[in-house]
């Protein structure tokens, strides 16, 4: 079991915030984490405004720059799901897949736990939903 000051002495932050910008317009941003010679890049987002910029393609660039500035030997870009759009643009950087061992949620407040189980499961149905009835662009 970890210790507190495991989570807390630490000489350079884990966590880190690449934003991408065009002018004063936010176009991705992505959370990334550093740890033991590994980037890991899990979570990201990222607007349909201005796509013909592949502001993507350029933070994966300075996620690899700052990964190598890190002295980071791996980079794991996390989950993939076939046919998806998220996995196609990491696939198109190294189509070469490599399977860790995974992640799991560590749940805490069982019943906190299942009311956001349902509420993630009502948020995907409803944007499924607004997609077919194309009243938004897929983005996931």
């Amino acid at each position: 079991m970890a210790t507190p000051s495991q989570y807390t002495d630490h000489q350079t932050p884990v966590a880190h915030l690449l934003v991408a910008k065009y002018g004063k317009e936010i176009l991705t941003t992505w959370i990334v984490f550093v740890h033991d010679n590994f980037l890991y890049y899990p979570y990201g987002a990222s607007t349909e405004k201005h796509k013909d910029l592949q502001a993507n393609s350029l933070m994966m660039w300075e996620a690899i720059k700052f990964g190598k500035k890190m002295e980071c030997i791996t980079f794991d870009l996390w989950g993939r799901e076939e046919g998806k759009g998220f996995t196609r643009f990491k696939e198109g950087f190294n189509p070469k897949v490599v399977e860790f061992l995974g992640t799991w949620d560590l749940v805490i407040n069982p019943t906190i736990y299942k009311i956001y189980r349902f509420a993630e499961k009502i948020r995907w149905s409803l944007l499924r939903l607004r997609t077919k009835f194309g009243l938004i662009k897929p983005s996931f």
